[in-house]
């Protein structure tokens, strides 16, 4: 799901990959930073959910625009939570 949704992203700064492998690999790292920093029950706590945003803002390219709208998306998935 995040990968189908990367490309649709708004976003003020962070490039978006055009080759297939870079937005692969793209989404393999939003993955890992997700299941490396977000901490057991993070969905509905707002301290964890921060965490879980900060983590992304890095790899987002420091976008808020993109992190917000990537936080949202993965907030819905439920194989993160």
């Amino acid at each position: 799901m995040i990968f189908n949704n990367l490309g649709s992203l708004p976003r003020s700064t962070f490039v978006y990959p055009t080759g297939a492998d870079e937005q692969a690999a793209l989404a393999l790292r939003i993955d890992t930073v997700i299941r490396e920093n977000a901490p057991a029950g993070w969905k509905g706590d707002q301290a964890r959910e921060a965490q879980v945003q900060n983590a992304l803002f890095k790899a987002m390219d420091r976008d808020r625009e993109a992190t917000k709208a990537l936080f949202a998306i993965i907030k819905q998935q439920v194989g993160y939570g």
